[in-house]
């Protein structure tokens, strides 16, 4: 039967339930957005060569959970400023795109993966001489993405966020898609590496790539350029015999400028994350 409008009983129940009712409209919204986007990225992830083809890259300031142990938080707080500012800089000048800071990282994309290439090369080489700075180390995948509400999601995004942490510091560290469409610049030297067992993903071929000197460029090799190739051979000869490496990372002070690896980028250890 019907209650009226004065029931004690209606009336305690509206008391207890209307304060929460904006609550529970909310959650049940939520929830039916929840599902229609898992469902259109599932529909998207099926039609990958519909999708946006982009080249996206990660870089990562090594040693950084150290340095926020060993400095106070103004202090720290003025690094990844500085550290941020260098990112925006760099990544828009190149015509690319900031996507998100994640902390001590940088996530950029660029419709050219030439341009997040030199993107990636010109932001090794800027932390490498900021002397407040520690170096970074960069990854690069290219593919086809999902795009929403400005962050970009997808199997290549993954990739390139697992190969950063392959890289020396100082080094750019691409995918094979990458490479093939901007090996053919004449300005860039490219380095096979032996193909890497990403986790969740299975073994990847990859590259390391840095900036070409006069010497790699033209002209006959001088002794100097001699012992510098012989020397960066027999490095990555040893690399890909998976001989022990040592560590290679810098303090915030650069205590040790010559143990950087930014003059040598191909080297790249394995992904045991």
């Amino acid at each position: 039967h019907e209650r009226s409008a004065d029931d004690p009983e209606l009336a305690v129940f509206a008391g207890t339930m209307l304060p929460t009712m904006d609550q529970v409209v909310l959650n049940v919204w939520r929830r039916h957005l929840q599902i229609a986007a898992r469902r259109r990225i599932a529909r998207e992830l099926e039609h990958g060569a519909d999708r946006p083809q982009h080249a996206v890259g990660f870089a990562d300031m090594v040693g950084y959970t150290t340095l926020s142990q060993q400095v106070d938080e103004h202090t720290l707080a003025g690094i990844v400023q500085r550290f941020e500012e260098i990112a925006y800089d760099i990544v828009t000048r190149h015509g690319g795109r900031v996507v998100k800071m994640i902390g001590d990282e940088v996530m950029y994309v660029a419709d050219d993966p030439e341009v997040a290439v030199r993107v990636g090369l010109d932001l090794a080489a800027e932390y490498a001489a900021d002397s407040a700075l520690s170096d970074v180390r960069v990854g690069i995948a290219c593919g086809p993405v999902i795009e929403r509400e400005a962050d970009l999601y997808g199997s290549v995004v993954n990739l390139a966020s697992r190969i950063v942490h392959i890289a020396f510091p100082g080094s750019v560290v691409t995918t094979d898609d990458v490479h093939a469409a901007a090996g053919e610049a004449d300005d860039l030297v490219w380095k096979s590496l032996k193909p890497r067992r990403i986790k969740d993903i299975g073994r990847v071929p990859l590259w390391a790539v840095h900036a070409a000197s006069a010497d790699d460029r033209v002209g006959p090799r001088s002794e100097v350029r001699e012992r510098r190739t012989a020397a960066r051979e027999e490095r990555l000869a040893a690399l890909e015999d998976g001989r022990p490496r040592g560590r290679r990372g810098r303090s915030r002070r650069r205590d040790d400028d010559g143990a950087r690896l930014a003059s040598d980028p191909s080297r790249a250890p394995e992904d045991h994350r």
